[in-house]
């Protein structure tokens, strides 16, 4: 009965076996080496994401503004109630306007890293009149 061998760098050449050894080790380099980019792609598509979400966050907000409004309420105070814990405001501006209320409102956009300043984002919105 014949006995099967692994397949393994036992039965190799010394000098094939360095090569291998080598080529592991070169694997791992590129592998640590790709490692910051693959976070900065990742941290990237966070803060799209993040941006897209206090747009859509300011369009809430601009459109509870113009309704609160039109119902005789304080528009900036249902901006700011209109708004999640993370996104600040920071002016919200407007009025009458033809047959209703448009009113648009201004945040500040978060940053991943808070050293960056992504500036501001300001969203409108219109709603008819209810008197």
């Amino acid at each position: 009965m014949a006995l099967r061998q692994h397949s393994t760098n036992a039965g190799a050449r010394p000098q094939d076996r360095r090569r291998s050894d080598r080529q592991r080790g070169t694997a791992s380099l590129e592998l640590i080496g790709g490692i910051p980019f693959l976070l900065l792609a990742g941290a990237l598509a966070m803060q799209f994401g993040l941006i897209g979400w206090t747009a859509i966050s300011a369009s809430d907000a601009a459109r509870a503004a113009a309704r609160a409004a039109s119902l005789g309420e304080s528009p900036h105070s249902a901006a700011q109630n209109a708004l999640p814990a993370g996104i600040s405001l920071v002016s919200v501006s407007g009025g009458k306007s033809g047959q209703g209320y448009s009113y648009t409102v201004t945040v500040d956009t978060p940053a991943i890293v808070p050293i960056l300043d992504l500036g501001t984002l300001s969203r409108q919105a219109d709603m008819p009149a209810y008197r």
